[in-house]
C-alpha cells in the first residue's frame, strides 16, 4: 500500500535495494538453464536485493532477427520465467524498455550498437511523431502486455511490477 510518499508492506516502509540487468552485448544474457535463472534469482534475494531494473530486454530479444518484431520465442520464455524467479524470492521488477530499438528489424545484427539509430531510430521522434508512438506501445504490448505463463498474470498488472519507465534516457 502506499501512505503518503513511502510504499508500506505490512505496516513497514519499503526500503528498495535495486540491481541492474541489461541484457545486451557487453552485459549479460540470462542463462539458458532455468536451473540457473532460479540460483541467479536466490543469490540476488540472498544478497539483499529486493528489486531490479530490467534494463533494454527488447535487444536480447531481437538479437540475430530479421524484420521488425521478431521475437525469439525462447528467449522470452526464459525472460518470462526469470521474472516469475524473482517474484517468487520477492524481488519487484521496474521495466525499462529502449524506446528506439522496441521492434526494429536488427536485420540480423546481433549488436545493437552497430545498428544506425537514423534506421528506424524512435529516440526522438517519439516526442514529435503518432508513429513512433504507436511502435512503442506496440513493443510494449509484444513484450510486457502479455500474461506471463509462470505467474498466470498480465505483467504489466502483477503485484510485483514496481515500475515501468517509459522508456529509457528521455532527454531529446
Amino acid at each position: 500500500t502506499v501512505s503518503g510518499d513511502n510504499l508500506v508492506e505490512n505496516g513497514v516502509t519499503v526500503r528498495f535495494n535495486v540491481a541492474t540487468w541489461a541484457a545486451d552485448n557487453g552485459f549479460f544474457y540470462l542463462p539458458s538453464s532455468t536451473a540457473a535463472i532460479t540460483a541467479a534469482a536466490e543469490h540476488l534475494a540472498k544478497a539483499g536485493y529486493n528489486a531490479i531494473r530490467v534494463h533494454g530486454i527488447e535487444n536480447w530479444l531481437l538479437s540475430g532477427s530479421t524484420g521488425e518484431w521478431q521475437v525469439n520465442a525462447t528467449r522470452l520464455d526464459l525472460f518470462y520465467f526469470f521474472i516469475s524467479e524473482c517474484k517468487r524470492v520477492g524481488i519487484y521488477w521496474v521495466m525499462n524498455p529502449m524506446n528506439w530499438w522496441l521492434g526494429v528489424d536488427m536485420a540480423g545484427a546481433t549488436d545493437r550498437f552497430a545498428m544506425s539509430h537514423s534506421d528506424g531510430g524512435m529516440k526522438t521522434r517519439i516526442y514529435t511523431q503518432q508513429e513512433a508512438r504507436n511502435h512503442w506501445l506496440a513493443g510494449i504490448n509484444a513484450i510486457y502486455n502479455k500474461v506471463n505463463p509462470y505467474t498466470g498474470i498480465n505483467i504489466l498488472q502483477d503485484p510485483a511490477m514496481l515500475m515501468l519507465e517509459l522508456y529509457n534516457e528521455y532527454e531529446v
